[in-house]
């Protein structure tokens, strides 16, 4: 079972809790944590591991440095008071830490690791036996952090676990209320978009690494006449080819380039860890935004396991309802009703094979 925790934070009560379901893999790769630091700050992070060995680790690893980072009164401090320039600092020091723990990781078993140096970064490269090659470490994790003070929210992000607020609205109101992000204007996505086909990002890559050869979508075009995205089976079951969720948004990777000594690829431009794309112009640099809580507001933050089969709004109606509802209490059983439905839906879409599943679910309302 779920359990819901309530904290009161200076003019509001934040009603919480967490929930993370393994699907159909065989590990669950998610982790999450929701921390009370003091009386007046709440604190929590999910976390998305990837990586045939070390992806577990990366994301529990990340999630007890973070939690014991905001559990320092300095540290919390002086996120207050900086948050873009401490958020840069911790997940740097996150990331340089995944470095040592991966190659503990692997010595403990008795692998034989080595550093491989590339012009822009090193990475770790393994050997499981003297006569055998040595492969690339890979894996690494997504991570987004929310830390409420008082009314104040600021989430930093790297990958794609999306943070949404949601705000209540009447449901009358005209779809023509949407912002540029083609959002109805009661929602937020308050995390940065790390995808491959981000215009921004490969970009933002570009002028930070002029040099950089990680190949993009932009790197070569794609005529969608002759590469259709949908595809009919012989049982004229139509099912998406390139699409990655029911938004349908182009599923998308970033890759080492031809000539790399390792084949490498991951579905977004941010990480800690994956430190093999990160020599070659990865980041491990958050986006970092700030936002003011409201009474009847909620706050979802998730893997891509619930927000692959979700549309937003959906996320937003199941948790909040409408300005003409009385206030929906968050509880237990709606969370675990809301990750029910959830594995149906990923099992459905994805034929049986779920991704891991997270997300953690806050809201608020007045003293």
């Amino acid at each position: 079972m779920v359990t819901i925790t309530q904290t009161k934070l200076g003019p509001l009560v934040a009603t919480f809790g967490g929930i993370s379901h393994i699907g159909s893999a065989s590990v669950n790769q998610d982790a999450f944590f929701i921390v009370s630091v003091d009386p007046d700050t709440l604190v929590l992070g999910v976390f998305d591991g990837h990586g045939p060995d070390v992806g577990q680790l990366a994301a529990h690893a990340a999630k007890a440095f973070f939690t014991a980072a905001f559990r320092d009164a300095s540290t919390l401090s002086a996120f207050l008071d900086h948050p873009e320039q401490e958020s840069r600092r911790l997940f740097h020091a996150c990331h340089r830490q995944l470095f040592g723990r991966f190659r503990t990781f692997y010595e403990n078993q008795g692998v034989s690791v080595r550093e491989e140096h590339h012009e822009k970064g090193v990475y770790l490269v393994k050997r499981f036996g003297r006569t055998l090659p040595y492969t690339c470490v890979y894996g690494g994790t997504t991570a987004t952090i929310a830390v409420i003070h008082h009314n104040r929210l600021i989430v930093a992000n790297v990958g794609d676990s999306t943070a949404l607020l949601a705000r209540p609205h009447n449901e009358t109101s005209p779809e023509s209320n949407q912002d540029e992000t083609n959002l109805p204007s009661h929602l937020s996505i308050l995390t940065g978009h790390h995808a491959p086909d981000s215009k921004e990002e490969y970009e933002r890559i570009l002028s930070a690494n002029p040099h950089s050869t990680l190949q993009f979508l932009y790197d070569h075009s794609t005529d969608r006449d002759q590469d259709p995205i949908h595809s009919t089976s012989t049982t004229s079951k139509l099912s998406a080819r390139y699409v990655k969720n029911v938004r349908h948004e182009w599923a998308t990777v970033v890759s080492a380039p031809p000539d790399a000594k390792h084949a490498d690829s991951l579905a977004f431009t941010r990480s800690l860890g994956d430190f093999h794309l990160h020599a070659h112009g990865l980041s491990c640099e958050p986006d970092v935004t700030e936002s003011t809580i409201e009474p009847g507001m909620c706050l979802v933050v998730a893997s891509d396991g619930v927000w692959d089969v979700w549309q937003y709004e959906q996320v937003a109606a199941f948790f909040t309802g409408s300005s003409q509802d009385v206030e929906m209490a968050l509880d237990s059983a709606r969370i675990c009703e809301f990750m029910r439905m959830n594995h149906a839906k990923a099992q459905a879409l994805f034929n049986g094979q779920a991704d891991n599943m997270t997300a953690v679910v806050c809201s608020f309302h007045s003293v």
